[in-house]
């Protein structure tokens, strides 16, 4: 974005309105904050609503279910996006990953053991 004094000369304050208005100085305060994982409402709670019991029905429950995921904080929630610290990024995909794994493992388990069920079943009918 750009700021552009309209007059010949600079003028600093006309600027900084200019900034403050377009959200250029709230981008900035939350950029140094040191949230440089910056995620859609939506988007995170597509990623993150299955590891916790709390399923929001509209991003604006994204509160409730980050305040369930991370209850030692390390976020901010703008209008429209999620703001996390360096550090919690990770540690919920770490979570992500985990569950993942685990939801394919049950499902592995399952067709395995149908499998050999069929198996068996070919197997006796072969007998006979």
């Amino acid at each position: 974005r750009a700021a552009f004094p309209h007059r010949g000369a600079f003028d600093s304050a006309l600027v900084a309105d200019q900034l403050r208005c377009g959200g250029m100085l709230e981008a900035v305060r939350i950029a140094r904050a040191a949230f440089p994982h910056r995620l859609p409402k939506v988007i995170f709670t597509q990623l993150f609503a299955p590891l916790s019991s709390a399923r929001p029905e509209n991003s604006s429950d994204v509160a409730e279910l980050a305040a369930a995921l991370l209850p030692d904080g390390g976020y901010c929630i703008g209008k429209t996006k999620i703001f996390l610290r360096p550090n919690v990024m990770p540690v919920l995909e770490q979570r992500r990953f985990h569950l993942r794994s685990s939801n394919a493992l049950s499902i592995q388990k399952s067709a395995r053991s149908r499998l050999a069920r069929v198996m068996l079943a070919l197997s006796l009918r072969a007998v006979k």
